[in-house]
C-alpha cells in the first residue's frame, strides 16, 4: 500500500506489475495531466514492437516507424458542446429536449404551488379564505373544516409525484435512447474499420 503525498506518487515507480495497475489508477482518477509514468509504460510498450511489422502501419504524421499504435490524447474537464449536442439528438433531438422542459416545467410549477398552498391554508386561521372563486372555510371549525384544504393539498402533491416521476423516467429512456445509438454507430464504425 502507498502512503504519501501526491507528488511522492508522481515520482514513486512501483516494481510489482499490480501496484504499478493500482498507482496508475490513482493517477488517471484525478484526471491530471502531464502523467510521467503513464508515457514511460508507454514508451517501454512502444519500444517492444518489432520493427518488422512496419508494413502494416499506416503512414500518418503521428507514427513513428516500428510502431502499430500511437498513443492516444487524453482529454480531461468538462465535455464539449458538440457532445453535448449529439447526445440531445440521439436522445431525441428538439422533440426530447421541448418535453424535458416542459416536465421540468411542470414538475418545479407544482413544487412551488405545493408551498403557495401551505401558505394560504396557514392564512385561513381565524378566517374564511376565498382561492379561485372557491370557499374555504375557517380551519378552527374543527376536523370538518380540514378536508377541503387536505383534498387541495393531496392533488397538488399527486400531480407533483406524476411530473416528477413523467421528467425522470423521460430523461432516463432519452438516455437509452443516445446510449443504444452511440454504442451501435460505434460498434459500426469499429466493424468497418
Amino acid at each position: 500500500i502507498f502512503h504519501g503525498t501526491w507528488d511522492e506518487m508522481q515520482i514513486f515507480e512501483p516494481t510489482n506489475n499490480l501496484h504499478k495497475a493500482k498507482i496508475e489508477t490513482m493517477r488517471s482518477s484525478l484526471q491530471l495531466e502531464g502523467n510521467e509514468m503513464e508515457a514511460k509504460y508507454a514508451k517501454e510498450e512502444i519500444s517492444n514492437v518489432k520493427p518488422t511489422a512496419s508494413s502494416a502501419i499506416a503512414k500518418d504524421a503521428d507514427t513513428v516507424k516500428g510502431e502499430i499504435m500511437t498513443i492516444e490524447e487524453r482529454e480531461h474537464g468538462v465535455s464539449a458542446l458538440g457532445i453535448w449536442l449529439l447526445w440531445f439528438k440521439y436522445a431525441g433531438g428538439i422533440w426530447f429536449i421541448t418535453v424535458q422542459i416542459v416536465l421540468m416545467a411542470l414538475d418545479r410549477g407544482s413544487y412551488v404551488a405545493i408551498d403557495w398552498w401551505l401558505s394560504t391554508w396557514t392564512l385561513s386561521a381565524g378566517q374564511s379564505i376565498t382561492v379561485f372563486g372557491i370557499g374555504f372555510p375557517n380551519q378552527m371549525d374543527g376536523t370538518s373544516a380540514q378536508y377541503p384544504y387536505l383534498v387541495v393539498y393531496a392533488i397538488i402533491m399527486a400531480s407533483m409525484s406524476v411530473f416528477l416521476t413523467a421528467r425522470s423516467q423521460w430523461a432516463v429512456h432519452g438516455g437509452l435512447r443516445a446510449c443504444r445509438r452511440v454504442f451501435s454507430t460505434m460498434t459500426r464504425r469499429v466493424l468497418h474499420a
